[in-house]
C-alpha cells in the first residue's frame, strides 16, 4: 500500500507535494560530515523539517510535515526517510514501521481510520510477506502477502464462527482449503475466485456428504451423495441437480438401481 510521501500525487494535487529530496536552506549549511540539529527549515514545496542535517540533506532524526497535514516523524538517511518513522496521512491513517528510501520496508504496522489495523511485513510501500490484518468486526486474516495482496497460504476467520484455511490469490480464496462454516458444514478442496469449484468433500452436520465436482459453488459433473441412513447416489449432476445417468442404493443394498435424473428428480429406472 502506497503512502503519498512515496508517490506522485495524482489528480488535483502537486506532484511534487511530498517529495523529500527538494530543499531549501535557510542559513549556511555546515560542513558534510557533521550533523547537526536545526529549527524548522521551510521546504521549497511548503512542507516545514525540524530536526537533523548533514550539511544540506536532512541526516538523523526529525519530523517533516507537508502543508496538507500530513507528517513524518522519524529517521532520515542523506535525504530519505530511511530506518524507522512514523507517517500520517491527512485523513489519519498512519504506517508506523521500518523504511527504505522513502518506502515502507521491513516490518511495519498500518492502521485505518476506520479501525482495519495490518502488521507485518513490507517491501517497496506494499504488503509482502508474512502479516496479519484485523477488522472492527472481529474478522482476521493471517498468512501470506504478494505485492500487496493476500496471495499464498492463509487463514481467514470471521466473527460468526465461520473460518477459511488455505491457499489465496489476487485477495480471494483460490486453490485448494478447507471451509468451516458456522452452522456445522465443512468443505475441503479446490476453490476459484472464493467459489468452490473443482474436485471436492463437503459435509454436513446432519450426516450428509458429497464428494466429486463443483462449478463455481454448485455440484456440476460427477459426484457421490450419501445419506445418513446408509443410502447414496453415484452419478452426474448440473447446475447443484442430479441431472443425467446415475445410481442409487437403497439403505443395505447390495447392487444399486440405475436410472436417468433430471433436474434432481429420477425420470426413469434403467436396472
Amino acid at each position: 500500500m502506497a503512502f503519498p510521501c512515496c508517490e506522485d500525487d495524482q489528480g488535483d494535487h502537486d506532484p511534487n507535494a511530498y517529495r523529500l529530496t527538494e530543499v531549501v536552506l535557510v542559513g549556511p549549511a555546515p560542513a558534510p560530515e557533521e550533523r547537526e540539529y536545526r529549527p524548522e527549515t521551510i521546504l521549497r514545496n511548503g512542507s516545514r523539517y525540524t530536526g537533523q542535517w548533514k550539511g544540506s540533506l536532512r541526516d538523523g532524526s526529525g519530523t517533516l510535515v507537508w502543508p496538507d497535514g500530513a507528517s513524518y516523524v522519524g529517521e532520515f538517511c542523506e535525504d530519505v526517510a530511511q530506518g524507522f518513522g512514523k507517517f500520517i496521512q491527512p485523513e489519519g491513517d498512519v504506517y508506523e514501521g521500518h523504511w527504505v528510501a522513502d518506502k515502507a520496508h521491513g516490518k511495519g504496522t498500518y492502521t485505518q481510520v476506520d479501525g482495519a489495523v495490518f502488521e507485518g511485513e513490507w517491501v517497496a510501500d506494499q504488503q509482502h510477506g508474512l502479516g496479519q490484518e484485523t477488522w472492527p468486526d472481529g474478522s482476521m486474516y493471517v498468512g501470506e502477502y504478494l505485492e500487496g495482496k493476500k496471495t499464498g497460504n492463509g487463514i481467514f476467520s470471521w466473527p460468526g464462527g465461520s473460518k477459511y484455511s488455505g491457499t489465496f490469490k489476487d485477495n480471494e480464496i483460490d486453490g485448494e482449503g478447507t471451509y468451516d462454516w458456522s452452522d456445522g458444514r465443512r468443505y475441503h478442496g479446490q476453490w476459484s475466485r472464493c467459489k468452490m469449484h473443482g474436485i471436492g468433500t463437503c459435509v454436513w452436520p446432519d450426516g450428509r456428504s458429497y464428494e466429486g465436482h463443483y462449478h463455481y459453488d454448485k455440484k456440476h459433473g460427477y459426484g457421490v451423495f450419501r445419506w445418513p441412513d446408509g443410502s447414496r447416489f453415484t452419478g452426474e449432476w448440473q447446475d447443484g441437480k442430479q441431472h443425467g445417468s446415475g445410481s442409487f442404493w437403497p439403505p443395505g443394498a447390495l447392487e444399486p438401481r440405475k436410472g436417468v435424473w433430471e433436474n434432481g428428480k429420477r425420470v426413469k429406472w434403467s436396472s
